[in-house]
């Protein structure tokens, strides 16, 4: 394949793929405010590189990136876009729907935004409800990246942060503004929300998201300012070859004995 980007194919290419494999990537982002420093479309083009690399290393192919997302906690800043999670819920179904007609049979759903999850997840509940014969992935991608987090600094990972702009000097260094890059420690009025990275993933009760101009002005959540390219390198080599274990493993699953399970 001259390109792991569908897009960039003919029909005739996708059709001499599908001769041999059967297995497809979908990126889903976001397009929303990242700080004054980063891309609207970073968690878009994150998410595509990781795709991109990972399909490239492992001769698959990756569907065209599903770029705005959930993200109206965002809002208050200029550009962010968002829609509904039925919306985008909608959206991947039918997606989705198009490239198992043509006969792709495993489809992981590479999802680059935390805000999409709860959209992405029913998307895939509602397509193994109608094809039983396919398989149908979800996988979020910061769970690629377990042990290179280790060269981070700040005790605050969340959005927009060291470790977001450290992958974006790798995968589109020249749309990163490191000079407006600053650190910004959230702060939770209501005590409802902590972002330190031993407690966010733990507390109890989830009451969604905060509206983003209540914690931070900048829209940075952390430090942005120590970020590098030789973290971001750190971060995305783990993940790559993280994925490309998640996609070789799929590979070799007979979809009959799944079908069976």
């Amino acid at each position: 394949m001259k390109s792991a980007l569908m897009e960039e194919l003919s029909w005739f290419d996708v059709q001499e793929y599908l001769k041999s494999d059967d297995l497809i990537i979908l990126p889903i982002g976001s397009i929303e405010q990242h700080g004054p420093h980063l891309p609207l479309a970073t968690d878009s083009i994150n998410v595509l590189y990781l795709a991109t690399q990972a399909a490239t290393a492992c001769g698959v192919l990756v569907a065209p990136v599903l770029k705005t997302g959930v993200s109206f906690n965002h809002y208050d800043f200029p550009g962010t876009l968002s829609v509904q999670p039925e919306s985008l819920t909608s959206l991947i179904v039918d997606v989705v729907k198009s490239l198992i007609h043509h006969g792709f049979k495993k489809i992981i759903l590479l999802n680059g935004h935390g805000g999409n999850n709860s959209a992405i997840e029913t998307a895939a509940i509602k397509l193994k409800i109608d094809f039983t014969k396919q398989i149908i992935g979800v996988l979020h991608s910061w769970l690629l990246c377990q042990e290179s987090v280790d060269v981070l600094e700040s005790p605050i990972r969340y959005h927009a942060d060291e470790g977001e702009t450290s992958r974006m000097l790798v995968s589109a260094g020249a749309l990163v503004n490191m000079d407006r890059a600053k650190l910004e420690i959230p702060q939770s009025k209501s005590g409802l929300f902590n972002f330190d990275i031993t407690e966010v993933f733990n507390q109890v009760v989830f009451c969604g998201l905060p509206r983003t101009q209540t914690v931070t002005k900048s829209g940075i959540f952390g430090d942005a300012s120590i970020a590098s390219a030789e973290k971001g390198q750190a971060l995305f080599k783990e993940m790559i070859e993280n994925f490309i274990k998640e996609i070789n493993r799929l590979k070799a699953v007979e979809l009959e004995d799944y079908i069976e399970g």
